[in-house]
């Protein structure tokens, strides 16, 4: 009899774990997605998107009109630069798209086809950092770099940036599938 009751509160718990899994992927709107695709590690993802973005920096350099073209999803606010103004725009975008090793950096997530990349870049005043965040979608060739940079400064609470709690909090460094993602953020 013992063993009969174990059974069935164990099926009941599966049951119900099978059930609050299946809810967890639901939105909060109810509509289920298509799965995502695979999650890249950590330290795989970090090299793949600093790849795209030391590629990106190359193009500008180079005034690589056709490079950057490959590499780079226009932001929603603009189109691209027209190649004929395109030396001349490519110094401005260099200041968008800081030297890496001259950024500290602070994480990368990735939320289906979407990555983010976070550093920061210590400014000359020590009481303040700005945060960095590079969003970056994967296609059939690979990844590409979103044109849209977010660059949000924060102050120094109590000795100490508080870059991942404003990561975590400030919705303008949410990627398209996560909550609080809104679609004018892109």
């Amino acid at each position: 009899m013992r063993a009969i009751f174990i059974g069935i509160v164990l099926s009941f718990l599966s049951l119900n774990c099978a059930v609050a899994a299946d809810a967890a992927q639901l939105p909060l709107d109810g509509v289920r997605q298509t799965a995502p695709r695979s999650e890249v590690p950590p330290a795989l993802l970090r090299y793949q998107l600093e790849q795209v973005y030391r590629a990106v920096r190359a193009a500008l350099e180079s005034r690589d009109y056709a490079a950057f073209q490959r590499l780079v999803i226009p932001a929603r606010s603009g189109k691209p630069p027209p190649q004929a103004a395109f030396d001349k725009v490519a110094l401005n975008l260099l200041d968008d798209y800081p030297v890496l090793e001259q950024l500290d950096f602070v994480k990368v997530e990735q939320s289906g086809d979407w990555a983010g990349y976070y550093a920061e870049d210590r400014v000359a005043d020590m009481s303040r950092t700005y945060i960095l965040f590079f969003r970056f979608k994967r296609g059939p060739q690979g990844w590409r770099i979103s044109g849209r940079v977010v660059a949000h400064d924060i102050a120094r609470v109590s000795g100490q940036y508080r870059t991942l709690d404003e990561i975590a909090l400030n919705p303008i460094f949410r990627l398209p599938g996560q909550r609080g993602y809104r679609e004018r953020a892109q």
